[in-house]
């Protein structure tokens, strides 16, 4: 199946008109659940033709959204005992890792050691994930959301090899060095302690993010959030955000407790390794 013939952002690209986000939006809605159902029924057994226009991210009702979980209760143990047992784990072995970072951190800039940014988790839930802080305090974040919105779109131009802003001038001496080894985000797994995340599963999205989403890319929202997955050890920035989403669904389609523990043990020779990182 030729996904890109649904896809009206890679549609409006190739016609070069100029289309607001909402007519995108709307299209995109259209073509899925009119015209392309049946074949993404096909590919993905659990998807759901239900307009994403049902969602919104800035209200209340988030939590209560249920798009459908495609794992079944049995799973779902499984999954939550490994997450428990692999954050206590990962926070005991990292903490002189943690430790290192914060006086790094506070040695470098002015600002917090934790950053603190509310994320779209499972089914559209928002919950506050934490970081070490990478960026200068009270950054100016539009070029970067200009760079995802073209991304989502297909425009967006690969920085020496990735798809990031490799010059992004709010990144921080110390923050580069983090980043590079995904130390920053060692404090997620306080988030997967709490039930936010999952130690595998797409990477969390902020709503600004979500809000240009197409029914078929609002699937990936039907499992919690990850801090590795399919995407981080199959080459990460160097893909592009179609290549994300169908690295996410092919997950959910094809989870077992294996490829659970087949993705966490590559995971660290692909943070170890820097490709796709910037």
């Amino acid at each position: 199946m030729n996904k890109r013939r649904f896809n009206p952002w890679w549609r409006a690209s190739q016609s070069g008109r100029s289309m607001s986000t909402a007519t995108l939006q709307r299209e995109g809605r259209q073509a899925i659940t009119a015209v392309s159902a049946e074949q993404l029924r096909e590919r993905y057994p659990f998807y759901s033709a239900k307009p994403a226009v049902a969602v919104d991210v800035t209200s209340e009702s988030d939590a209560r959204l249920n798009l459908g979980v495609p794992f079944g209760p049995a799973e779902r143990f499984v999954k939550r005992v490994l997450d428990l047992v692999g954050a206590v784990v990962g926070l005991v072995l990292l903490l002189p890792v943690l430790l290192v970072a914060a006086v790094a951190i506070k040695l470098d800039s002015p600002g917090p050691v934790l950053f603190r940014q509310e994320r779209v988790g499972q089914c559209g839930r928002r919950f506050r994930i934490l970081k070490l802080r990478t960026m200068v305090k009270d950054n100016d974040g539009s070029d970067h959301l200009a760079y995802v919105a073209a991304l989502m779109r297909g425009e967006a131009k690969a920085e020496d090899g990735v798809f990031k802003l490799t010059a992004d001038p709010r990144v921080t001496r110390v923050g580069r060095t983090l980043r590079k080894l995904s130390i920053d985000e060692i404090p997620q797994l306080i988030n997967v302690l709490l039930g936010h995340m999952s130690l595998v599963g797409p990477r969390p999205p902020m709503a600004e993010e979500v809000r240009m989403y197409d029914d078929w890319a609002w699937q990936r929202l039907r499992v919690k959030p990850g801090l590795t997955g399919l995407w981080q050890v199959s080459g990460r920035c160097e893909l592009g955000f179609r290549d994300m989403v169908e690295l996410d669904l092919r997950y959910q389609e094809a989870w077992s407790p294996v490829l659970e523990l087949r993705i966490l043990l590559k995971t660290p020779a692909a943070v170890l390794s820097s490709r796709g990182a910037a």
